[in-house]
């Protein structure tokens, strides 16, 4: 019976070797970054994850700005009551921030936060560069429950690494600008008198503010509104900062803060780092409660 002899040269030896290392680095590569498809946090999936969610708005860097710890997402939305919505936020903007401030987006009572696992992506990254190849990560975020009752904030999250994810639907929030104001700052000021509202002293040093501000900025405030909401000289104005761009608002805000801290009537400590959002408010245009430009 003849015998088969197979002779390998030198060549096909190194292309075998080569294809079982290169076999074995994305096997490895698998193990590590694949396995975990369907990882997630050591308990059920909690009632307030659903599989998909309708009208996902998406925090994006394009519309946020930040100075000196404060961030303003300029991002106007006109809520539904009846919907929770979710936000995923595609800007590294601290977590300790929507946890501690009422400021984003004060109307809702409740919200769902989406962060990616930032730190897990890094590794990926570094690891991929280091060796040289490319890596695929897999998906992984972290799902935050906000809810708001009676003053008290109560917060749950869940983890998934994997093809778990709740499906999600964006759109961008088109608020009419006919029909609402797009408000950053609201001052709200008392009766005039019997007694007087201690505001209105500092209503009376908004013109000097707003003329040295844009003298200083070489900006315009524009479209502010006031509105009468009660008797004996009570009223609230309305900042819109209309034609100003994002970073030019953040700076007039903590400026205008400021300002109120002189008075001691500021509306945020100034030295905590929060959230500012701007809210929607129906613009009224007839009626005692009609809104009344003011010029400066």
């Amino acid at each position: 019976m003849e015998k088969t002899v197979i002779v390998l040269d030198n060549d096909m030896i190194k292309l075998k070797l080569i294809t079982c290392t290169v076999a074995s680095v994305f096997f490895l590569i698998s193990c590590t970054y694949n396995k975990a498809q369907v990882e997630s946090d050591y308990r059920i999936r909690p009632a307030w994850l659903l599989n998909e969610y309708k009208n996902a708005v998406m925090i994006e860097p394009f519309n946020t700005v930040e100075q000196d710890g404060f961030f303003l997402i300029d991002q106007p939305i006109d809520f539904f009551d009846s919907v929770a919505p979710i936000f995923f936020l595609n800007k590294a903007i601290p977590l300790e921030l929507f946890k501690n401030s009422e400021a984003f987006y004060p109307g809702l009572k409740e919200f769902i936060l989406v962060v990616p696992d930032w730190e897990y992506y890094q590794k990926v990254a570094e690891d991929a560069q280091n060796d040289g190849i490319a890596i695929e990560p897999t998906t992984s975020n972290r799902y935050y429950s906000f809810t708001r009752t009676d003053g008290q904030l109560n917060v749950d999250d869940y983890y998934i690494k994997g093809e778990e994810q709740p499906v999600l639907d964006y759109t961008i929030s088109h608020v009419s600008k006919k029909a609402n104001l797009i408000v950053y700052w609201q001052e709200q000021y008392g009766s005039g008198c019997c007694p007087m509202d201690g505001k209105h002293t500092l209503s009376s040093k908004d013109r000097a503010f707003v003329k040295n501000h844009e003298m200083q900025q070489k900006v315009i405030i524009a479209g502010t509104y006031a509105q009468v909401n009660g008797k004996e000289g009570g009223h609230i104005n309305y900042y819109t900062l209309q034609g100003m761009t994002s970073a030019q608002r953040l700076t007039f805000l903590l400026a205008k803060n400021k300002h109120c801290q002189q008075d001691g009537k500021c509306l945020f400590n100034p030295t905590e780092k929060r959230l500012i959002t701007p809210k929607v408010v129906p613009f009224s245009t007839e009626g005692r409660m009609k809104m009344q430009l003011i010029k400066y």
